[in-house]
């Protein structure tokens, strides 16, 4: 039994040990005495969690001393040894490395932390389940033989139920104690777990300082900020992997002649979205006058900031543009296909290029800030089109906007084809179905997929897109034009007007991977 299915069980026994007492509750309060001492403490070792946050802790030392020689590595060792090109060479490999083993010893002095914690709620909780268990044996003592028609005892039966009642309180708080923490170090260990990238990429046939120079590009150190998410990096490497001999040296020859780690970066993303290598070579040619440009090809190619919460507060906007162009649904009923849009520009880099750029990066008549607002307009609007019925366009009849089912359907035309991972819709009746549609929501976006979600209340329905999550806080991109980041509760318990005023405050439906 779960901690989760421990806790219910027994607060559903709290409560029917609570109202059941006198002479007509007393057979119940028996039974229920019975079954509470039937239902089995908190599972798990403190020791041995422990012990497994002392090993974390030896763990973080030694990467602390990796990350201590290669500091001084690069800033004395190789200055003095090397210049020039392989200067140059070096210490990008040594930098990207330097923030690789920073991001681990970040995530080991967490973890100890998450385990020293859990290992001391776990003890506190066995210790008060214990508490509980001699009132409840008493109890059951002083019953047994003082209910039913003839053998009622009056006063033995309330002495019962007073140390029942108390035995239960314990025993069910400490369950609920039982089941918070594990929750708690599940959720923070997935965390810390999402920012691990380089091992998504490692692996492939690609050189190991490739490899890392690559996995660690479009951050300063922050995994949130990398151009390849851990879905994208799994892909990419076997992509590269099913290349043929001649397809092969294309590939090395591309990322050989990339003017940074960036845009080899955005090469195997685009890889990574399912492109053949004759389309992945046209995209390089296309970006890599601006290779060398972060800032173009992160505005170009992926305009969404996903970066930590740290850098915002709780509901403050952060306007999404291009050439100072917001990417919005401007006035128009087309929420759900603005919303599946940006998802899709998320992890399809070709998709995003042609939006920004109409496919010419640098021509005038097409790359302008008009020219990409009308591309944008014009492409949500075609979304829009094909994925409603024709009796929704019936005019005087008909009604605007797409539902739930629809939007499944065309995050699985446009969005899923690109990841490899297709979308379920599902409804959300109540805060348990929001609390847990939400855990999936946010382990889908730390591997790098967007989520869609419709939200309503009387005024009507309205959909956004869940696109970051850090700690207890979710990224949400709203078609209005911005992205804002608002706290977990907001979402289970139905408060969307978090993210702007006006918006529908109720969760209704989601669109989770399967």
């Amino acid at each position: 039994m779960s901690e989760r299915e421990t806790a219910a069980k027994l607060a559903g026994l709290k409560k029917d040990i609570h109202s059941s007492y006198g002479f007509w509750g007393a057979d119940d309060l028996e039974d229920a005495v019975r079954d509470a001492l039937g239902v089995a403490g908190p599972p798990g070792q403190p020791s041995t969690i422990s012990s497994t946050s002392e090993a974390v802790r030896n763990a973080t030392i030694d990467v602390d001393k990796a990350l201590a020689a290669v500091q001084k590595l690069r800033k004395t060792t190789l200055p003095e040894a090397w210049s020039g090109e392989a200067h140059v060479a070096a210490d990008c490999a040594l930098q990207a490395l330097e923030r690789e083993l920073g991001r681990v010893c970040d995530a080991f002095y967490e973890a100890r932390g998450v385990f020293a914690d859990h290992s001391q709620c776990l003890g506190e909780a066995q210790q008060a389940d214990g508490h509980g268990m001699g009132p409840l044996e008493s109890a059951r003592d002083k019953l047994r033989g003082h209910t039913g028609w003839l053998d009622y005892d009056g006063d033995a039966v309330t002495a019962a139920h007073h140390e029942a009642m108390a035995g239960i309180d314990d025993r069910s708080k400490a369950a609920d104690q039982a089941r918070d923490a594990a929750e708690r170090a599940e959720k923070l260990l997935r965390d810390l777990a999402g920012a691990a990238r380089l091992s998504h990429l490692s692996g492939s046939s690609l050189d190991p300082i490739s490899e890392l120079a690559i996995a660690d590009a479009g951050g300063c150190g922050d995994a949130d900020e990398l151009i390849l998410t851990p879905i994208m990096a799994d892909r990419a490497r076997q992509a590269i992997d099913k290349l043929s001999p001649e397809d092969r040296k294309r590939l090395d020859a591309m990322l050989a002649g990339a003017k940074s780690p960036d845009e080899q970066a955005y090469i195997l993303k685009a890889m990574a979205a399912g492109y053949p290598m004759d389309k992945v070579a046209e995209f390089d040619k296309l970006i890599h006058a601006h290779g060398d440009d972060p800032k173009w090809l992160h505005e170009h190619l992926a305009p969404l900031d996903v970066s930590d919460s740290s850098n915002d507060t709780r509901g403050q906007h952060s306007d999404t543009k291009t050439m100072g162009k917001e990417w919005t649904q401007g006035q128009y009923p087309t929420c759900v296909a603005s919303s599946n849009v940006m998802a899709r520009t998320q992890v399809d880099p070709l998709y995003a290029l042609q939006l920004t750029t109409g496919g010419h990066p640098g021509d005038p008549a097409y790359d302008n800030p008009d020219a990409f607002a009308q591309r944008l307009r014009d492409e949500q609007q075609r979304v829009y089109d094909d994925g409603r019925n024709w009796a929704q366009k019936l005019p005087l009849v008909g009604s605007d906007g797409m539902n739930s089912g629809q939007s499944e359907s065309i995050a699985n035309q446009n969005v899923a084809s690109h990841t490899g991972v297709e979308y379920d819709n599902q409804d959300l009746d109540s805060t348990d179905d929001r609390r847990a549609a939400l855990s999936k929501a946010e382990q889908a976006v730390d591997q790098g997929i967007p989520v869609p979600f419709a939200s309503r209340d009387s005024s009507g329905g309205h959909e956004m897109l869940i696109v970051g999550h850090d700690g207890d806080m979710v990224q949400i991109y709203n078609p209005w034009g911005y992205t804002v980041w608002v706290n977990e509760d907001d979402f289970i318990n139905g408060h969307m007007d978090a993210v702007q005023k006006g918006v529908p405050t109720t969760p209704a439906t989601i669109r989770l991977p399967k």
